[in-house]
């Protein structure tokens, strides 16, 4: 998928143009604009945006991000003090997986 950043739109494959000069270049096939990036869905939700912004999230969206972000929160809410002190203690550093 792409999305251009000037009508945008997402869409399947960008149109090939030859520029006056007879450079050829990828464009938007709604609007003729140059300004496209790479799109892909998010891997919660299903929702296109563009593969900069999913990669700032590691592959969720921003709402989806804040979301689980949210449940961690609320999850960490329920434990007690030295449950979160061990916890702490346990992935200092480490990847939770």
């Amino acid at each position: 998928m792409m999305y251009c950043n000037e009508c945008l739109h997402f869409f399947g494959r960008a149109e090939r143009r030859t520029s006056s000069e007879g450079e050829p270049y990828s464009c938007c096939p709604f609007c003729g604009d140059n300004d496209i990036e790479d799109a892909d869905k998010c891997q919660k939700c299903g929702t296109l945006y563009t593969s900069e912004t999913l990669d700032e999230y590691e592959g969720l969206c921003p709402e989806c991000a804040k979301e689980t972000v949210d449940i961690f929160r609320a999850f960490l809410n329920t434990l007690s003090e030295p449950q979160r002190a061990y916890l702490n203690k346990f992935y200092d550093g480490e990847e939770i997986a």
